[in-house]
């Protein structure tokens, strides 16, 4: 039985070649113009825009299908309180929908605006091309800035005390 079993494994492990093909050796050249071709491929062409499109595009629309879940989440709760007859004042109405503000969140959100607007600017440093350095730092200066106007709104909101 496991003389079987190893028999079929081993058969199965065996490369089949196509039909016509058996021991014809693959001309290097061939080979090479094969990937020269797939790489020019107009399919290439289609895929790579489309891909980033995609890398865009979905958590976009995944992010505002589950904000949607939610609201969808806090309706059904809010029918079926009123379904068994809770009283619902407005102050709970206000706050049923609303999700807690951190107060720190102008701090992190800065933070995290120098921290990506500086590592911008040290990648187009350590390129070290000259072509690369100003553009990386010119990008760079943007969520560095706007980072620095979240800190500002977090000092001048009297949290920075």
């Amino acid at each position: 039985m496991m003389s079987d079993i190893a028999d079929t494994a081993a058969a199965a492990a065996t490369p089949v070649e196509p039909p016509g093909l058996a021991g014809a050796p693959i001309d290097p050249q061939i080979l090479s113009a094969a990937i020269e071709v797939s790489a020019d491929h107009p399919v290439t062409e289609i895929v790579v825009p489309l891909a980033l499109f995609v890398a865009i595009v979905v958590p976009i629309v995944v992010s505002m299908y589950l904000r949607y879940r939610n609201k969808l989440a806090v309706q059904h709760t809010i029918r079926a309180a009123v379904e068994r007859g809770q009283e619902l004042t407005p102050e709970i109405l206000e706050r049923i929908g609303q999700e807690p503000l951190a107060p720190n969140r102008d701090l992190r959100r800065g933070l995290l605006a120098v921290s990506f607007g500086i590592a911008l600017a040290a990648f187009g440093l350590l390129v070290g091309q000259e072509d690369a350095m100003r553009p990386m730092l010119a990008l760079g200066s943007l969520p560095f800035l706007i980072g620095l106007a979240y800190i500002g709104l977090w000092t001048l909101s009297g949290r920075g005390k």
